[in-house]
């Protein structure tokens, strides 16, 4: 019974801090973002190998987010600076995103590489689009560019997935 808590509680926690995060898109969120990751890697008990490759994993998503805005496949609405502090507020959504492989969606783990590909390309698209809806994002062409937010998440999601769980 204490294992299904936990895995429903670091969903719940993701969610609140994607929230947030998304909503408040800056330093603010950030913080209470990361806060929110930390007590989900307190309450996951997760152990410091697995701590470091929460954060490492995090920056691998982080550099890819930095390439898709390097290529204008989205921009910022507070700033064009993608390594702008006020921006930071990605870097603690990444953590925490990270802190669910280990935690409730741990049961993927199951499932063949093409449904993590499907549910990477759909999750990833409809992300972004949520974060372009809260004002957190912008896009030049919103078609072209959500396609190419698919594609990428077909791909990122499986890998980083994978690597978890080597």
């Amino acid at each position: 019974m204490r294992d299904k808590l936990l895995i429903s509680t670091n969903f719940l926690l993701f969610y609140i801090g994607w929230y947030l995060s998304v909503s408040m898109h800056n330093i603010l969120a950030a913080f209470i973002t990361l806060a929110i990751a930390v007590f989900s890697i307190i309450l996951m008990r997760y152990k410091p190998k697995e701590i470091l490759l929460i954060f490492a994993l995090a920056l691998c998503g982080l550099l890819n987010d930095a390439l898709s805005h390097g290529l204008k496949v989205y921009g910022f609405t507070t700033t064009k600076d993608f390594f702008d502090i006020q921006n930071s507020w990605l870097l603690s959504l990444w953590i925490l995103f990270m802190t669910t492989f280990g935690g409730s969606m741990a049961f993927l783990k199951k499932f063949p590489t093409s449904a993590l590909m499907i549910l990477g390309m759909f999750g990833g698209a409809i992300s972004y689009y949520f974060a372009y809806k809260l004002n957190a994002i912008y896009f030049a062409d919103i078609s072209w560019n959500l396609l190419y937010i698919a594609m990428n998440w077909l791909i990122l999601f499986p890998i980083l997935f994978k690597i978890y769980y080597k």
